[in-house]
Order: C-alpha cells, then sequence, then structure tokens
C-alpha cells in the first residue's frame, strides 16, 4: 500500500486528548508514506502500531513528511504495550513545527531496526523520543539515528524507557538549539552517540547530557557551546562502562 501527497486537516482546537485518534494508522507492514502534509491533529500524523492479536508489523517507509500544530507525534512507532513489535521500517525527512505534546518522531514499545534520519523539530517536546509505556511492552533494539535537529524544544533526544532489555541505539550528527534537557538516555545497553553539538543557555544549571542505568555507552566528538564552566556537561546515574572521546566546550 502507498500513500502519497496527502494535505490532512484536523482539529486540535476543539477536540479533547481523551478523544484524540491518529490521522493514519497503519496496521500491516509493507506500506509506503510518501509526500504528506498535517495540520492541526489531535494525535500522531502517521501512527504504525499493530492491533491487539495481530501479529508484528514488518516493513515499510515513511518519508518527505510535513507536520504543523500537533497535539502528538508527526510520526510514530509503536508495537503497542501487549509484546508485539514493529520491525524493519525507516522514517526519512520528518518536519514538525509545533508539537503541543509531543514530537517529530516516537519510537516506542517493541521496535526492532529502526531507521530515522533527518529529523527536525521546532517549538516541541523533543525531536525524537525512544520509549515504552509499561506493561507488556517489548524492548526497543537495533534503533539508528542520524541527523537531527531540534529548536526551542525539551530534548533533541529522549529515552523514557523503564528496564526492559532496551539495546543497541545509535546516535549520530545530532544538534539542539535553546533545548533544556538536550539529551537524555535512559535504561538502554549498548549506546553509540557520535557528533553532538548542542548550544546552551548561559544560564544553565543543569548538565546538557544526562545518562541513568545506562550500559556500554560510546560518546564521541562532541560540542557543547555556552555552558556555565561550574557545570558538567554529562551527568552519569548508576552507569557502567562509558566512555566519552573529543568533548569540547565553547564560550560564545
Amino acid at each position: 500500500v502507498t500513500l502519497s501527497g496527502l494535505e490532512l486537516h484536523g482539529n486540535y482546537a476543539t477536540v479533547s486528548q481523551d478523544d484524540r485518534v491518529p490521522m493514519v494508522w497503519i496496521q500491516k507492514g509493507k506500506f509506503t508514506i510518501e509526500r504528506c502534509k498535517f495540520y492541526d491533529a489531535t494525535k500522531d500524523g502517521v501512527m504504525v502500531t499493530p492491533v491487539a492479536g495481530a501479529g508484528d508489523i514488518v516493513g515499510g517507509e515513511i518519508r518527505n513528511i510535513e507536520a504543523f500544530r500537533m497535539g502528538r507525534d508527526a510520526v510514530s512507532i509503536s508495537g503497542g504495550n501487549t509484546g508485539q513489535k514493529v520491525r524493519n521500517i525507516t522514517v526519512e525527512k520528518v518536519s514538525l513545527k509545533v508539537g503541543y505534546l509531543r514530537g517529530a518522531v516516537e519510537v516506542s514499545d517493541g521496535t526492532d531496526n529502526i531507521q530515522v534520519r533527518d529529523v527536525y523539530a521546532e517549538d516541541s517536546r523533543y525531536a525524537v523520543d525512544i520509549q515504552d509505556h509499561g506493561g507488556d511492552s517489548a524492548a526497543n533494539t537495533h534503533i539508528a539515528i542520524n541527523n537531527v535537529a531540534a529548536v526551542n524544544c525539551q530534548h533533541i533526544i529522549r529515552t523514557a524507557n523503564s528496564p526492559r532489555g532496551h539495546a543497541r541505539l545509535t546516535l549520530e550528527n545530532l544538534s539542539g538549539r535553546q533545548c533544556d534537557a538536550p539529551l537524555q538516555i535512559s535504561n538502554t545497553k549498548n549506546v553509540a552517540i557520535k557528533g553532538l553539538t548542542i548550544e546552551c543557555d548561559s544560564e544553565a544549571t543543569s548538565p546538557p547530557i544526562r545518562l541513568t542505568n545506562c550500559q556500554r555507552v560510546r560518546i564521541e566528538k562532541v560540542v557543547i557551546q555556552g555552558l556555565s564552566e561550574a557545570v558538567a556537561a554529562v551527568e552519569q546515574v548508576k552507569c557502567d562502562d562509558v566512555t566519552i572521546k573529543r568533548m569540547v566546550r565553547q564560550s560564545r
């Protein structure tokens, strides 16, 4: 199935979040969604989630998505919280301007072999989120995120994970400007972060990079701009085997 060139307008301003629904709900694999624009959705622009009991979703491509004033995510990839998986999905070229409650791309609740690249978010909660919602949610594994920019967001990348086997997260070429908590990674094994530029507020009092309960983390080629020398660049909580190379702090 291919959906191409859609322009959909929602009614976020007049519908409560209790009644939210996605604009497009994909329930099977082997799909392509491209060149779509979404406005004012109560929930997601595109939601890829299997119906409970229907088995995994395998294979799909989402690309060239523009979203504006979204209630939740522009693109959401989720296995749901019943143990199912979404596997072998590529998401590329997604932009969001104004995300009221969420961000540009969500990867959650049982995803495997997900490629996300070329994402831009502005005035949103985050650019990309990797998380689980508890219950019987499966782990997120083999997630690769490349070329992400966030402006005036809470986070560039956030993982809101509980300890359930999340592993093999690769983050490359990230940038953030006017983000309160730019990079927060939690409860994940085998994390690689390479190529990160963060423009900090000179009055920031918290480390822009926070790691919680992570193992085997490799951080390389990081530029932190404008952060007070009195504030650490990285905070580690209950982490093992963390290596940081080529980190530069610059004044503005």
